[in-house]
């Protein structure tokens, strides 16, 4: 089997992995794109480890994450068997593991994230809480006269807030992420936290009479900063802490009676910077447990666009916190212990995605070598969704200096013909704080298949070298540039047959940023393509959903304090002087990098006469290469081969 742009539709994407309360059995979520109907299904799957069976549990494609109410049921969201709602909720459905068909359990009036069993009926979630529909009638007929007048206001949106949208959820003007309890017995649907509160993530402690939750309270405008709030779910009150007097904290779970988080003050490396790991004991003292020479990005940043949904990135039993982490080009699953001992549970050549551990068994969706996506047990079983997929070519390694130091480059080979000069793409991840591996990533593979060198490198800014080395903060355009440009370099001295005059060069987000300044600083490429980008950091400040932070955090001021800065170090300001012909994609509701910040670099381009062509898809955002319809991304592979083939191929 070839790759081609529709072979992505080959893979099945896993996510979600959660294990039942004896350890026995896993559920998880499978989804496969489905182009005739441009969408995804998305069923449940039950996985016994210890017996090596899977077995399908739902057929419908339209479920959701699932979660264990007891050994044997399994409760779940759901979006069949419903019509178009014209107000935000969630239909639940219970299904037993040991046979029968899924049953309607009960309906909750929110856009449901997330749902936990406490027993007797009893649910802890968290919702997005919008407050146009707070006085929703339950009557049917005044329901209907409500639903009428809301009907009307469609045509407008005001904003109060910033940010006031946000890429994949759109306009976002005081809708917040709410923890509720909801009770079966008298549908009663209680908020636990108040309506401008944001609520993260929460974590149950064992004994269900206490959750913690990692919350901010935005008043106008949302900052970094966050609290710790526990909360007692007998009373329904909330304590919170601010453990490190104004910080990030990226989560907060039980182990035992003591509380794992991890948070940074920000003020070595910025936004971006990792966190410490600590531990917040019942008695209220609080202990950092990782040492100053902890440098573990926690998560995965390694980039592959053969993923489609998520799962809890740590996990913790009564003693130990259990958490992926970035070091260089993979991803790892560690144990840390309270008293700082870090152990490696599983390093698989590639990236762990999401995990899940109950009962000391520890499972994981994770991407082996260059084989796709399978759930893993900790005991070396595994399932087999992606076997009849096509065949990956190796990805090389090489090492090259730049700026005094040893970089890794990596490098895709095409099928090679003696005596031929070879085109060849230099591809830009994005973040920047994200990176490029050894796992299997479908565009780089169909771009080896078209006839093309595919390589590229772990720039100056990239995760997983350690906090100094990811600091690109006020240096865009300098150290990264200087990174790509000695890879390529060095990628055609080590390979005589890839022809120099048709190099092109490509990147997303980011990457898009670099690919818009690489053309206006150097001629060196015959052909690029600019996707999901920034050329300005002065309107990217105020039509992002994070630029309003983002960019005086990375570009070093803001429009007001050091306009002349943030214009130097925007692509667009050095659109006069490019020479190559450039591809910009760019999405509708991408809220991340708005569509703007690709018009304005193509207008440049075509005001100055430089051949260029823009691609604007519709209702897709700036996930669009990972989990955009089905047919948009195949659209969007077969545009970046035509552009490529023109410029490149002889």
């Amino acid at each position: 089997m070839p790759f081609t742009p529709e072979s992505f539709t080959a893979y099945t994407f896993l996510s979600h992995p959660r294990i039942s309360p004896d350890g026995k059995k896993v559920v998880y979520q499978a989804a496969q794109a489905r182009p005739e109907k441009n969408d995804y299904a998305t069923d449940l799957w039950l996985w016994d480890p210890k017996a090596d069976t899977v077995l399908k549990l739902t057929h419908t494609g339209k479920e959701q994450a699932a979660v264990w109410e007891d050994d044997t049921t399994v409760l779940f969201g759901s979006g069949r068997d419903q019509t178009e709602p014209k107000f935000p909720y969630t239909r639940f459905y219970r299904i037993r593991t040991d046979g029968g068909e899924a049953a309607s359990a009960f309906c909750i009036p929110l856009q449901v994230s997330r749902i936990e069993p406490l027993g007797d009926g009893e649910w802890i979630l968290t919702g997005e809480y919008d407050p146009q529909w707070e006085n929703l009638p339950q009557d049917k007929k005044e329901r209907a006269l409500f639903l009428e007048e809301k009907e009307k206001e469609k045509d407008w949106t005001a904003l109060e807030e910033i940010p006031f949208w946000f890429n994949g959820q759109g306009y976002t003007n005081k809708k917040r992420n709410r923890l509720y309890r909801y009770s079966e017995k008298d549908r009663s649907l209680t908020p636990l936290t108040g309506p401008r509160t944001e609520v993260h993530s929460f974590s149950l402690h064992a004994d269900k009479t206490r959750a913690v939750c990692v919350l901010q309270e935005p008043e106008d405008k949302m900052e970094l900063d966050a609290q710790i709030g526990i909360v007692d779910l007998v009373s329904d009150e909330i304590r919170l802490y601010d453990p490190l007097d104004g910080s990030s904290i990226h989560f907060a779970e039980f182990a035992g009676d003591d509380i794992f988080f991890a948070a940074t003050d920000r003020t070595r490396h910025g936004l971006n910077e990792d966190p410490h790991l600590y531990v917040l004991y019942a008695d209220g003292t609080r202990e950092r447990i990782t040492s100053d020479t902890f440098s573990m990005s926690i998560g995965s940043s390694v980039n592959s666009d053969l993923r489609r949904g998520g799962g809890f990135p740590i996990r913790t039993d009564d003693t130990s916190l259990y958490f992926i982490a970035t070091t260089e080009h993979e991803s790892q699953l560690f144990r840390i212990e309270k008293d700082g001992t870090i152990h490696t549970v599983a390093r698989p050549d590639g990236s762990v995605d999401a995990i899940d551990v109950r009962n000391g068994e520890c499972v994981y969706v994770g991407m082996q070598g260059l084989s796709a996506q399978e759930l893993y047990h900790t005991n070396g079983a595994h399932t087999a969704h992606n076997q009849n997929v096509p065949k990956p070519r190796t990805i090389d390694c090489f090492n090259f200096e730049s700026r005094g130091e040893t970089r890794t480059g990596y490098v895709l080979a095409p099928d090679t013909k003696k005596d031929a000069a070879h085109p060849s793409i230099l591809l830009i991840h994005g973040g920047p704080k994200t990176v490029y591996g050894t796992v299997l990533h479908h565009e780089m593979q169909l771009l080896a298949e078209e006839g093309f060198y595919v390589f590229f490198t772990n720039p100056f800014g990239s995760d997983g070298y350690g906090r100094a080395f990811m600091d690109l903060r006020g240096k865009y355009g300098t150290h990264d540039y200087e990174d790509l440009m000695a890879l390529t370099d060095a990628f055609l001295k080590n390979h005589p047959d890839a022809d120099p005059q048709r190099v092109g060069v490509m990147g997303g987000s980011y990457g898009g940023w670099m690919t818009n300044w690489i053309i206006g600083h150097t001629d060196r490429f015959a052909a690029a393509c600019s996707q999901r980008s920034i050329s300005n950091w002065i309107s990217f400040f105020g039509n992002s959903d994070i630029g309003y932070y983002f960019t005086p955090d990375q570009a070093g001021t803001d429009p007001w304090t050091d306009a002349t800065k943030l214009w130097d170090n925007s692509p667009v300001k050095y659109a006069d002087r490019v020479k190559t012909p450039t591809l910009f994609i760019h999405s509708d509701e991408d809220y991340r990098c708005w569509l703007p910040e690709g018009l304005q670099m193509y207008t440049a381009l075509k005001y100055h006469g430089i051949d260029s062509r823009m691609i604007v898809f519709h209702g897709e955002n700036h996930e669009l290469s990972r989990s955009g319809k089905p047919r948009a991304r195949i659209k969007r592979l077969e545009e970046i081969i035509a552009w490529f083939r023109r410029y490149l191929m002889k």
